[in-house]
Parts: structure tokens; sequence; C-alpha cells
């Protein structure tokens, strides 16, 4: 009962369902015209297909199921490249910079296959989150965290002049063709794969793709994934982000 009840109360199922009753007692009326509630309708049924676990799940699939999970690290790569995600800047509640979980995922990943064989490079990549604050760079804070996951100093390469997918891959590889480096493993969420590996590719690397922050690996088809959620709206969202960057970067010719 509990389960059912903390189901049924969650806020967007609860808000769901309530602005669904009411746009079908407008319906039922029929005081305004049959555009006027087309208006409302479609725009909410849409929101309420957006937030389902089905649909967010589908497009995550969609995205990773190309490249499945690395556990060992290829013996011919000659460096790792971690793609950096989010960072915050220093505040007046944090003290120093603060990484998101996404780029912690994304060093932790990289430290393992670092500790798989003997050591390689790794290259870490992302300029400072707000040029006009004081704040070390993105590839910087990763640094540091690699460095505590045990990744030897010397063995890391910071780039840190890159603001997006393409740039990272533009100004990496410069770095890593002066060390005559030329297969690389790349870390990065799986569900960005798909955007990051064309654009390493393009320069002329031999890419191994190291996904992290999988999700499902199929679509999730049980009673509850047809029920709003904000975290499957969430879901979606970065799904579609990365197909219309997928999309954009193909427009530009940049893959």
């Amino acid at each position: 009962m509990y389960e059912f009840l903390n189901w049924l109360l969650h806020p967007t199922m609860l808000l769901s369902l309530l602005t669904l009753l009411a746009v079908l007692n407008l319906w039922r009326r029929r005081q305004e015209s049959k555009r006027r509630l087309l208006l409302v309708t479609i725009p909410l049924l849409l929101l309420i297909v957006w937030s389902m676990p089905v649909v967010s799940t589908a497009m995550k699939v969609a995205l990773e199921s190309p490249y499945p999970p690395l556990t060992d690290r290829p013996t011919d790569a000659q460096a790792i490249v971690v793609l950096g995600g989010w960072v915050s800047g220093r505040d007046a509640n944090h003290p120093e910079p603060t990484l998101g979980r996404d780029s912690v995922y994304r060093c932790l990943h990289a430290a393992n296959l670092y500790h798989k064989g003997n050591p390689i490079p790794v290259l870490v990549t992302g300029k400072t989150a707000d040029a006009k604050l004081d704040d070390p760079s993105l590839a910087r804070v990763m640094a540091d965290l690699l460095i505590d996951l045990g990744v030897r100093e010397s063995h890391i390469i910071i780039e840190q002049e890159s603001g997006n997918t393409f740039e990272n891959a533009e100004r990496s590889a410069p770095l890593l063709k002066q060390r005559d480096i030329h297969h690389i493993v790349l870390v990065t969420d799986a569900a960005h794969l798909s955007r990051a590996i064309p654009c390493f590719e393009q320069h002329g690397l031999e890419v191994t793709p190291a996904g992290c922050r999988y999700g499902r690996p199929t679509v999730d088809l049980s009673p509850g994934a047809f029920f709003p959620r904000e975290d499957a709206a969430l879901g979606s969202q970065v799904a579609l982000h990365e197909m219309l960057g997928w999309l954009w970067y193909r427009m530009k010719g940049r893959i």
C-alpha cells in the first residue's frame, strides 16, 4: 500500500493526472471550441508521453546500444582521453570548484581503465566554467581527481581551452599527435559517444569507445514505464540534446 501511495502521490504523476482529468472535464462540457481545447490537450499529451520512462529508455537505448561497455583496455591503445562534463565555480558555499556527476563518473572509468594495463597517458579536456572567475579549468579539476585515483601526474595531459565536443577533439588531437599517439580510448557518457567518436576520427585518430553512465540495456516495458516521472523527462531531454547535437554537427560538416 505504501509503495502504491508513494507512486500515486509522486508530484509529476499526480499533477499530470489531475491536469488530464481537468482537460477531460473540459471536453465533456464542451464550453470551449474544439480548436481551443486542442491547444491545451495536445501539449499536455505530448508532455505526458515525453515524461514516460518507456520513451526515455527507448531514446537512450538507441544512442547507447551501438557502443557496449568497455571493461578491458585494448593492448594497443596509446592514450586515454576523458571528455569534460560539468563543473561549478567557487562561491560562498563552495570554496573549491565542484565536479558534476558526469565528470566524476568519467574520471572513475578512466582511472579504472588506466590501471587495467601498463600506464599510458591520460588526456583531460575542458575549459574554465566561467572565464571571468579565477577558477581552475574543468580539465585541471578532473586531473586532480585522477591523481587522487592513482593516475600518475606525469602521465596526465591537460587541454583547457575547449568548450564543446568539437573543440575537445580539435584542441586535443595536436597534443596527442605531438606525442605520436594515434589510437585512443575515448571516455565519456555512453549517450554522448555517437557525437564524440566522429569528432575525434575526423582529426585522424583511431578511437575505441569507452562509455560510462549507461542506462537500461533494453527498453523498459514494465507497467510503471508508461506513467510520467520527472527523471524520465530529464532523461528524454538529455537524449534529445545528443540527437540534436549530432544532427547539428552533421549539418555543419563537423562529423
